[in-house]
């Protein structure tokens, strides 16, 4: 039996959208993806400004991957909207989401698990909270210091992965 790959992957984006849908929503006209990352089980994450280069890392995942994220819907509601092929190669591929996962295995009385959480239940070190203070403010990813970002996004997939 073949061990499945999990390569996860994580996109932090602008919160230009209104009180209406939320900051966040991925259909708002004005929000799109800032950073995008991924990371093979336990390798060292890959992560970029550049979408195009996300584009061609994810073409070459091998065909048995594994798509996970935590709260993976948003993450991939926002890659659809960035390409047609790219939804095209994501949409054949099976996925996981840590957060649903989790209430599924806590018999449905963990109800929107944090990364943040999960990372402590599984032993993994928690991202640098100022991240979310960015975000608190309603400062989005576009309004981050790379320095500061990137990290995050690394943190977050990483995680992800050792979590599925």
């Amino acid at each position: 039996m073949t061990i499945p790959i999990f390569v996860a992957i994580d996109v932090e984006t602008t919160l230009n959208g209104n009180d209406d849908v939320g900051l966040a929503h991925p259909m708002h006209p004005d929000n799109e993806v800032v950073a995008c990352g991924l990371c093979y089980d336990e390798r060292k994450p890959y992560t970029t400004y550049d979408k195009e280069s996300f584009l061609t890392h994810v073409c070459e995942m091998p065909p048995g991957a594994i798509i996970c994220g935590h709260n993976l819907a948003f993450d991939l509601m926002y890659l659809y909207k960035e390409s047609v092929f790219l939804k095209e190669e994501l949409q054949g591929r099976r996925i996981w989401d840590t957060q649903l996962a989790e209430y599924i295995l806590s018999a449905q009385q963990t109800k929107w698990s944090s990364l943040d959480e999960l990372s402590v239940q599984y032993g993994l070190p928690v991202k640098d909270d100022k991240i979310k203070k960015y975000f608190e403010k309603g400062l989005g990813s576009d309004k981050i210091p790379s320095a500061e970002l990137i990290p995050y996004l690394e943190q977050d997939v990483t995680n992800t992965a050792q979590i599925a």
